[in-house]
């Protein structure tokens, strides 16, 4: 027979016992919670990754057709201001022509 001093000290082991266990349980448990936790974030961030190269593959494609159109623009810029020479030039050409036909004219005529 188990005496009262014997049930006492098994029961004293036994009640540690369970508290290690679960003491080493709820260590356990608070490690596999942080690495769920952290496995979360990773699939987060991987998730976020995998849409901004997405939209950064977008973004290039609009940047791309922009310059395309800025160089279009730039070249019809520098035909217009050819244009534009070309017509000063005539401009200058006609206020020449006036002038000397104001200055064949007799004086009477050229109010």
């Amino acid at each position: 027979m188990i005496d009262a001093e014997t049930l006492t000290k098994l029961v004293a082991a036994a009640a540690v016992g369970v508290v290690s266990i679960a003491l080493g349980l709820q260590q356990v448990m608070k490690r596999w919670k942080s690495t769920s936790a952290e496995t979360n974030i990773l699939t987060l961030l991987h998730a976020e990754l995998e849409r901004m190269s997405t939209q950064n593959t977008l973004l290039s494609g609009y940047v791309n057709t922009l310059q395309l159109d800025a160089n279009k623009i730039n070249l019809q810029l520098g035909k217009l201001q050819i244009e534009n020479q070309k017509l000063h030039a005539e401009i200058v050409c006609l206020t020449q022509e006036v002038v000397k036909l104001r200055s064949s004219l007799p004086t009477s005529e050229v109010t």
